[in-house]
């Protein structure tokens, strides 16, 4: 598997912005190290990342939880919640959660995967 580590090179103006690990960690963790890489920082990405790190798997999730339509939402009715949550809030949280269980989170985008033999 090859991952895009510079977005400059492919021509993009979207230069990976690192919020727990800087681009040059990226750079310098290989793909190889981790046991499942998560693409997307969403809901479902969070939710795998939890239990992937929980099962003891190096765990790298590559995405920005800004760009979920859960960011920005407001969730009323959420199961054993009695409140309005705010979508950025329940996103750190399951980060957190993540990160816990030793999950590393990359912000970046992904622009291309290719899997090599």
């Amino acid at each position: 598997m090859s991952f895009p580590h510079d977005l400059e090179e492919m021509g993009s103006n979207i230069a990976p912005a690192l919020w727990t690990n800087s681009k040059e960690d990226w750079m310098n963790q290989a793909p190889l190290d981790f046991d499942v890489i998560i693409l997307g920082s969403g809901p479902a990405g969070l939710q795998a990342a939890v239990h992937a790190a929980r099962a003891k798997a190096a765990v790298a999730v590559l995405g920005r939880m800004k760009r979920s339509s859960l960011y920005k939402a407001h969730v009323e009715n959420y199961c054993c919640m009695d409140t309005t949550l705010n979508g950025a809030e329940i996103l750190e949280q399951g980060k957190l959660q993540a990160e816990k269980f030793g999950a590393r989170f990359f912000e970046m985008d992904v622009m291309s995967l290719n899997r090599d033999e």
